[in-house]
């Protein structure tokens, strides 16, 4: 090699080969889910859906349908603060 390439070669950068955006989506979606897991509810994740599911003895209703606005509550705000001000367009 001549001594100009080595040179030359010398003046580059790397340049990160996963984009910025893709990065933080899947950061996102580990936060997301690690949410999802602590709210000690049953759910399943589908490619771009998250399903909640439980069940409870009539008896329990109340309690169920609060602890159900807690976690819906939960999640909200957490998209509210993380997914908004996010923009991965």
């Amino acid at each position: 090699m001549k001594t100009e390439d080595t040179e030359a070669l010398g003046r580059w950068t790397a340049k990160p080969i996963v984009p910025t955006s893709l990065l933080i989506s899947v950061l996102l979606f580990i936060m997301y889910t690690t949410l999802i897991s602590s709210l000690s509810l049953n759910h399943h994740y589908y490619a771009d859906d998250t399903q909640l599911c439980f069940s409870f003895y009539p008896q329990d209703l109340d309690l169920c349908i609060a602890c159900l606005q807690n976690a819906l509550h939960q999640i909200s705000s957490w998209i509210t603060v993380n997914v908004r001000e996010t923009k991965l367009e």
